[in-house]
């Protein structure tokens, strides 16, 4: 299976929680499904796409624990390249944190 490293971490309890978003958020989801809680971003949120992932991570971890991005895939539906990605995530952590 191709998240094979994904759904193991995830059956071992080393992740809390998962959001999905882009073109295979729904294979990642069905990768996931019964092994933690996960939640989707809409792709029609656009510029907001990463904004919603944050503020759904957030309440994933009910304020304990740590926020990772950890793309499973490349994701040039959304951003045109790893950099822009990141930048985007970090915009979005610092505005969620004030």
């Amino acid at each position: 299976q191709v998240y094979d490293r994904l759904t193991h971490a995830a059956a071992r309890g080393l992740m809390k929680g998962a959001v999905v978003m882009g073109e295979e958020a729904e294979s990642l989801a069905r990768a996931l499904a019964g092994r933690l809680p996960c939640r989707r971003v809409e792709v029609a949120e656009g510029g907001e796409a990463m904004r919603r992932a944050v503020e759904l991570g957030v309440e994933l971890l009910g304020g304990r624990g740590t926020l990772l991005l950890s793309p499973a895939c490349a994701s040039f539906d959304l951003y045109s390249n790893y950099r822009e990605r990141g930048l985007a995530f970090r915009r979005a952590v610092e505005e969620w944190c004030g």
